[in-house]
């Protein structure tokens, strides 16, 4: 061996410390599949509720103007009917427009 040459030295590999960060990293990137997953179910939920405040607020609208238009409907009912409407446009202005 020459004295210029560098003696080259190996490091062991601690083998059961890379299997164990390998080990953690599935067990993350499963965890992370899990969430994303979850996520979808919740935006799909998210989704139709939207579309059901949508459809709840229109029909409200139609009831409200129709009850509007006749006269033989109890005034107590229409108010009831006015309020259900603003409150269902409200919660149309909260959820869905923002």
């Amino acid at each position: 061996m020459d004295n210029n040459t560098a003696p080259i030295i190996i490091e062991e590999i601690d083998v059961s410390s890379s299997l164990n960060y390998l080990e953690a990293m599935n067990d993350l990137k499963d965890k992370y599949d899990e969430f994303r997953e979850k996520e979808m179910i919740y935006k799909c939920k998210i989704l139709s509720m939207k579309k059901d405040i949508c459809s709840l607020y229109g029909l409200l609208r139609v009831i409200d103007n129709i009850s509007s238009y006749d006269g033989d409907i109890p005034r107590e009912l229409a108010d009831l009917l006015d309020l259900t409407r603003v409150v269902a446009s409200e919660s149309f202005t909260e959820h869905i427009i923002r």
